[in-house]
């Protein structure tokens, strides 16, 4: 129930016992009745205001102690985007994988052996909305030589490879095979590690809604430590981004630092990753991707 619906009827009980000899005492008065069957309404009608009033009160401090207990357990998740109406999953808002969808990205790299550029595609092979439609899955086929693949054995270097997208209301997973999305769909689905990064040994992507400052867990078994911003994923900041495909408004700079290197990348609403980029601060290598076309199929 609705915390202030429930405040504003426990003060309306409170209110109506504490002030019941004013008004309802002349009110039962009226009802014509002998003096004692008239007394014995009058303590009834108090004693049922008193009692609802207590019953309100209880079930007022039940719900907020049971959100508190949520919130420190982890039950779920208090910053995470309520569905949107019509049945459209919070992750298409931010990383629009809807099935057809496609990014093509130019890339520069830098090495010891000198500089490489190419062309990656990456496009939304099929999706869908499993189980009670909380968890969405989403197969991504890639085509090109990629940088820090996400699955670098599902593919030869220049050739086409596969990863599979797992999300619920507010983390992104990727997983390298088909066998490995359903395992982690239904573990999503089970509800029984929600509020924790770290599923079935496999850490997010993205953690949604983005936000300014917000972290989550780059690495399994190391979780997120609030006094060291290493080793875990942050967003620093939201900026506008101009890439070959346009410029885009309110993008997410969203950075891994390690101890050797910085993996960063910029997430636009609505659009996806527009950029990524790489430095390591050891041997010379170096990378930047830029988004120069894209295709997101039309919402029906």
């Amino acid at each position: 129930m609705d915390l202030a619906l429930l405040i504003v009827t426990a003060v309306i009980f409170l209110g109506a016992a504490a002030t019941f000899q004013l008004w309802g005492v002349p009110l039962l008065s009226r009802v014509g009745a002998e003096p004692d069957v008239t007394r014995g309404l009058q303590v009834f009608a108090q004693l049922v205001l008193w009692l609802a009033a207590l019953a309100t009160i209880v079930l007022l401090v039940s719900s907020l102690a049971l959100d508190a207990i949520s919130v420190r357990f982890g039950w779920y998740n208090d910053g995470a985007p309520p569905e949107p109406a019509g049945g459209r999953h919070p992750l298409l808002e931010t990383l629009p994988f809807t099935e057809g969808a496609s990014w093509t990205y130019a890339y520069v790299e830098e090495t010891d052996q000198g500089v490489g550029t190419g062309v990656i595609t990456e496009t939304i092979a099929t999706a869908s909305t499993g189980g009670s439609g909380d968890v969405y899955l989403a197969q991504v086929t890639v085509t090109g030589r990629t940088f820090l693949r996400h699955c670098p054995a599902s593919g030869v270097p220049g050739g086409e490879s596969a990863y599979w997208v797992v999300a619920d209301a507010s983390r992104v997973y990727v997983v390298c095979s088909s066998a490995e999305a359903d395992a982690l769909a239904a573990e999503l689905t089970s509800g029984q590690d929600a509020g924790t990064d770290e599923i079935l040994g496999t850490v997010p992507e993205f953690v949604l809604p983005l936000r300014e400052g917000s972290v989550w867990q780059a690495f399994p078994g190391r979780p997120v430590r609030e006094e060291d911003s290493a080793y875990q994923w942050t967003v620093d900041s939201k900026e506008d981004l101009d890439v070959p495909a346009g410029r885009f408004g309110d993008c997410y700079r969203v950075r891994l630092s390690t101890l050797p290197d910085v993996l960063v990348r910029w997430v636009c609403p609505g659009v996806g990753i527009a950029a990524t980029e790489y430095r390591h601060h050891g041997s010379l290598h170096d990378y930047r991707a830029e988004l120069t076309s894209y295709e997101i199929p039309s919402r029906e």
